[in-house]
């Protein structure tokens, strides 16, 4: 069963479990977004797609895809949400900044505005 943020306001979720961070990408209506991103991972060498959600109601969203990499456990999805009550925009951008001095060189980073309000399911 997928967390619903809605229901965990002020709660930081973070999974690195593979299933479990597509079935939240699935619910957020991004998923098929960072699956095209990556489709044809053989073109592809080594790379972090990150995806940006600044408009949810309750918490600011990063979503990676690591595709590319040689060993099939280094691939995959991964999903970190924070809460707006604890984290202000100014932090949240802060931390995109800083992330992406440290390592991250290989992002596609985008701001998603259209996503449509999550529901109760």
């Amino acid at each position: 069963m997928t967390m619903n943020l809605a229901d965990h306001p002020n709660e930081v979720v973070v999974t690195t479990d593979d299933n479990e961070a597509k079935a939240l990408l699935e619910k957020l209506g991004v998923l098929k977004r960072l699956e095209q991103a990556g489709m044809d991972e053989r073109a592809l060498s080594c790379q972090t797609l990150r995806l940006d959600i600044w408009n949810h109601p309750t918490h600011w969203i990063t979503a990676l895809r690591y595709a590319g990499f040689d060993r099939p456990e280094d691939n995959g999805f991964a999903v970190r949400c924070q809460p707006k009550k604890a984290v202000t925009l100014e932090m949240f951008k802060a931390q995109l900044e800083t992330e992406k001095k440290q390592g991250f060189t290989e992002i596609i980073t985008e701001q998603v505005d259209d996503l449509p309000p999550m529901g109760t399911n």
